[in-house]
C-alpha cells in the first residue's frame, strides 16, 4: 500500500489488486473506514499535521476476510502546508503593498500591529510556529513575542503582541487559502487580519474583520 497526494486534510491511498477479491475494507488507525471495490481511495476530513496508519483487508466472493495487510503510515501537512518552521515571512497586503509590523518597532507588551510601507526589515519579519491541530502562533522576529487579538475576536478588534504562551488559545491563528492567497484568521476562521481604515501615528492600524478584499497575505 502507498500513500500519496498528501494534503493538510486528505490523502490518496492505493494498493495492488488481489485476484479473487470482491471488496476491500480500508482501515484507518485500525478502525473500519469504508468498503471499496477499486484499488484507489482518497480519504478526506483528516487533521492537519497528524500521523495516520492505513491498511486494507480483502474479502473474497464467499465473504471470507483476509484480515488487515501490511499498514502504511503517513503524516498530513501541517498549518495548511504553507509555511516552514524557522523561516521568516512578511505579512503583506497585495493591493496597497503595506506590510505588518509592530508600531514603532517596539518590544513592549501590548504594542499594537500596524501596516506600513514594506521594507523587509526585522520588525516586519514573522515566524509561524506550529500550534497543533493545523493552527500557528505568529512570532515577531524582532521581539520574539506573539500576536493575539486585544480582546474577544470581533469586527474592528485590534491585534497586539504579548509574551508567547504555548497553551494560549488567543495566540492561535489559522491559515486559509482564498483566491490564490494565503490569509490569516482567528483560530475559529471567523475573522481575518486586515488593514483597517484607521490611521495610527503615520501608519494604519491592523484589525480583525470578516473576509473581504483587504486581507493580508503571507510571503517569504
Amino acid at each position: 500500500m502507498t500513500a500519496g497526494q498528501i494534503q493538510a486534510d486528505s490523502v490518496v491511498v492505493s494498493w495492488q489488486r488481489v485476484t479473487g477479491a470482491s471488496w476491500y475494507q480500508v482501515l484507518l488507525d485500525g478502525r473500519h473506514l469504508t468498503w471499496v471495490q477499486g484499488t484507489t481511495l482518497r480519504i478526506y476530513n483528516l487533521r492537519p499535521g497528524t500521523s495516520y496508519t492505513v491498511a486494507v483487508s480483502v474479502r473474497d466472493g464467499q465473504g471470507r476476510d483476509s484480515g488487515p495487510g501490511r499498514a502504511t503510515t503517513f503524516r498530513t501537512a501541517g498549518a495548511g502546508g504553507t509555511t516552514t518552521p524557522g523561516t521568516r515571512y512578511l505579512l503583506s497586503n497585495g493591493s496597497t503593498g503595506l506590510s505588518a509590523q509592530l508600531w514603532g518597532g517596539r518590544s513592549a507588551d501590548g504594542t499594537v500591529l500596524v501596516a506600513d510601507q514594506s521594507n523587509g526589515y526585522e520588525p516586519q519579519q514573522w515566524y509561524f510556529d506550529d500550534a497543533g491541530s493545523g493552527l500557528v502562533r505568529v512570532r515577531s522576529a524582532a521581539s520574539a513575542k506573539c500576536l493575539q487579538p486585544g480582546g474577544t475576536p470581533a469586527p474592528g478588534m485590534w491585534v497586539a503582541q504579548q509574551p508567547c504562551a504555548a497553551g494560549s488559545s488567543a495566540q492561535q491563528w489559522r491559515m486559509k487559502v482564498a483566491n490564490g492567497a494565503v490569509t490569516l484568521t482567528d483560530r475559529n476562521g471567523s475573522y481575518a487580519l486586515t488593514v483597517s481604515s484607521r490611521p495610527y501615528y503615520g501608519a494604519w492600524l491592523l484589525d480583525l474583520q470578516r473576509v473581504d478584499g483587504r486581507l493580508l497575505t503571507v510571503r517569504a
